[in-house]
Parts: C-alpha cells; sequence; structure tokens
C-alpha cells in the first residue's frame, strides 16, 4: 500500500489498506496510510475519517494529532486550528513532538522549534530522527503559507537526514514533486512563482 502510495496509484493502495484491515481491524497504520493515499487523491472528508481512527487508536501521540489537523486544514483552517488547540492539553507530556504541535498553534516560534529538536539529544540516531521530523513538519507548514521555495529547502532536508522507515522521510519526496508540479520543474521556478505571488 505505501508502495502505491508513493507511485499515485491509489487505487491499488486502497484495496491493499482494506485487505490489510480486513485481517486486522485494529492495525493502525493502514489508517495513517490510507489516510495519507486519501488525501493525496483529493478525498479529503474520507481521509479525515481514517486520520481520526488513527487518533483515537493512541489519543495523546502529537504526530497523530498533527496529521489530523493538516487534512482538517483543506476542508476549514478556523475549525482545524480549534480541534488542534483542544487537543494540545492531552498530549504526551514525555514526546518531544509537542513541541511540533506548539509551533503550529503559534505558541513557539520557527527557531525555537529547531532549537528544541536538537536539545537534550543523547546520540547521532535520535538527532538525525528528530531532525527528519522537524524538517518534514516544517515544510508542511511553510507549504501551507504558500511558502513553496522555503517548503522545498525543509523537504530536501528532511531527505538529507536519510532516516528511510520514518513515514516522513517516505513522503518528502512525494511532496517534492506535488510542489514542482504546481509551482515549476525547478527550485528556481518555485522562487519566480513565489516572487510573483507576492508580488501581486
Amino acid at each position: 500500500g505505501i508502495q502505491n502510495n508513493l507511485t499515485g496509484d491509489f487505487e491499488q493502495a486502497y484495496e491493499a489498506y482494506d485487505s490489510a484491515l480486513e485481517l486486522d481491524p485494529e492495525y493502525e497504520y493502514a489508517y495513517l496510510n490510507r489516510g495519507i493515499a486519501l488525501q493525496y487523491d483529493g478525498k479529503i472528508k474520507l481521509a479525515v475519517a481514517d486520520f481520526i481512527k488513527f487518533q483515537q487508536l493512541k489519543a495523546d501521540d502529537p504526530y497523530r494529532v498533527l496529521w489530523l489537523y493538516l487534512a482538517e486544514t483543506e476542508i476549514s483552517a478556523v475549525d482545524a486550528q480549534k480541534r488542534l488547540a483542544t487537543l494540545f492539553p492531552t498530549l504526551d507530556q514525555s514526546s518531544w513532538a509537542r513541541h511540533l504541535v506548539a509551533f503550529y498553534l503559534g505558541n513557539i516560534s520557527e527557531a525555537e522549534l529547531l532549537q528544541l529538536a536538537s536539545a537534550d539529544v543523547t546520540e547521532p540516531k535520535q538527532l538525525a530522527e528528530q531532525l527528519c521530523e522537524v524538517y518534514f513538519y516544517l515544510a508542511k507548514w511553510h507549504s501551507k503559507q504558500q511558502n513553496p521555495t522555503l517548503a522545498l529547502e525543509y523537504y530536501k532536508k528532511t531527505l538529507a537526514t536519510n532516516v528511510y522507515e520514518f513515514v516522513e522521510y517516505r513522503y518528502a519526496r512525494v511532496e517534492i514533486q506535488i510542489l514542482r508540479q504546481h509551482y515549476g520543474t525547478t527550485s528556481h521556478a518555485i522562487a519566480e512563482e513565489a516572487t510573483e505571488q507576492h508580488a501581486h
């Protein structure tokens, strides 16, 4: 299913996830990846339903709240922000990813978030993993803010961490393709497009 997501073969992806869920209705990551497929396929309401299910299976997980938020913003940015603020106090206090949600709520700055991603890190692997995550979610944020050049830079940084097994790493390449299709084939074209947008 994930492989089909990455190649844009969504019908095949849905079949794979549906089969997995028939075997195990509580298989959490089938909901996440089917939700991502539905989101890329423009079926946002169905995507939100899967992200809600995924979030409810582990309600204190900041990452699950973020995926739900990112889908819900495509329906209503105001409602998505309200739900994010409501869920924030229920998140796992020990998870560093709470800072990602705090950033999306406007409680901390981008510079503070980047600093927190590398603070209290005990080993290189942990640093690479946290940077993989922070770069990806910053890229998503900048993409939503219509800052394609910065989004592209952060997606490239995500890939540079080489944390191959992370969902953020896997989908960074897809997000780069989407940006380039939308704004042009090169980062230079993206930069020009962004400059034009700001000029208007």
